[in-house]
């Protein structure tokens, strides 16, 4: 789930924010606030979504109003599954005929969200997203359903793949909706108390052993994938920080260039299994524990710098914290619970070669 990255105070506005002041976010309402631009709606509703009940105030056959739905909170009654990508579109979007194909025994919904050119559709009866793209993205699309599968094997909870139907047009990518609210969701409070939960998950999944892990994301491929979009003028100006945004991503390319072979080292010398888009959007939340459900969006999952996961966590986060202060209090919290101190040349440097790595 691409997104721009906003650190409010800090003048970084990048991947995951969308311009939100720090005055509109500061005024968010205790317990899980409104959903902003970049929230996950998880019910199909073309209406502006609700403000939400504190997951604090849930007891046993309590509810949460999500969007036009009602999730039941400690009851008999399953919860239904979180939109990972988005909401109902507001057109009409054909159905892929490979999706028709594979899926007949469904119907589908067009939803949307995510910047990846990808169509996403949900089935009528809520339980399965299906991710459908065309002939030219069918080995990226293939990338995510392996990377899924495999985190699955590892026990770290994930997307269920259900089916994979491809033909001469494209491919279609169907799993399992996983139930829970995404953690860009939720306002400071709540985030606050899921927050050790949350670097918990981090931990477990950078602990993955990396010898098994058949994929990577080391830094020498990132840096070679943003020579690339550099290269092809690709770069979205709105995903680099904003003092940034002014300046040729080849200079802000090569200013980073003299630090590649330490940061190479140390990739070398740490190395773990990340994420590879560890934002809060892919970070879903049990409403009623607060304990990470799962992670979503796998698609650039490998071994790698745990600084490339880390940075993007700490600066998304920045869109829900109140303020500076508050972040920089949760920034060690998170390095203390993960077991580090942080290198702040080190996650300024991720930080800014991730923007560089989409287009």
């Amino acid at each position: 789930m691409r997104q721009q990255i906003h650190q409010l105070h800090c003048g970084y506005l990048g991947r995951f924010g969308f311009g939100l002041d720090a005055k509109l976010l500061a005024q968010r309402s205790d317990g899980f606030g409104e959903f902003g631009r970049n929230s996950v709606i998880v019910a199909p509703c073309a209406a502006p979504a609700p403000k939400l009940a504190r997951v604090d105030q849930l007891s046993s056959g309590s509810s949460i109003e999500f969007a036009s739905q009602r999730f039941r909170g400690g009851g008999d009654e399953a919860l239904p599954g979180v939109d990972t990508v988005g909401h109902m579109s507001g057109s009409p979007v054909p159905v892929p005929a490979v999706l028709l194909a594979g899926g007949a025994d469904r119907e589908w919904q067009p939803v949307q969200g995510g910047e990846s050119g990808a169509s996403t559709f949900r089935s009528s009866d809520g339980s399965c997203f299906a991710k459908c793209v065309a002939i030219g993205q069918v080995a990226e699309l293939q990338q995510e359903r392996d990377r899924a599968e495999w985190l699955c094997a590892n026990r770290v909870p994930g997307p269920t793949v259900l089916a994979w139907h491809a033909d001469d047009a494209g491919a279609c990518l169907v799993t399992r909706v996983m139930a829970g609210v995404s953690a860009d969701a939720v306002a400071a409070p709540i985030l606050a108390r899921a927050w050790e939960s949350i670097s918990d998950a981090v931990r477990r999944l950078h602990d993955l052993p990396t010898a098994t892990c058949p994929f990577s994301r080391d830094l020498a491929q990132m840096f070679a994938t943003a020579q690339d979009v550099v290269a092809r003028g690709a770069v979205n100006p709105d995903f680099l920080p904003v003092e940034q945004q002014g300046t040729e991503p080849a200079l802000l390319l090569s200013r980073l260039a003299p630090q590649l072979e330490q940061r190479i080292e140390q990739e070398a010398a740490e190395l773990v299994v990340c994420h590879g888009d560890l934002c809060l959007p892919n970070i879903i939340l049990d409403p009623d524990t607060l304990d990470v459900a799962g992670f979503i969006d796998l698609g650039r999952l490998g071994t790698a710098d745990p600084y490339a996961d880390i940075s993007l966590l700490l600066a998304n986060a920045r869109e829900t914290w109140p303020g500076e202060a508050e972040a920089r209090v949760t920034d060690g919290a998170f390095a203390r619970r993960y077991g580090i101190e942080l290198d702040e040349d080190r996650r300024r440097f991720y930080l800014h070669l991730d923007p560089l790595t989409w287009g």
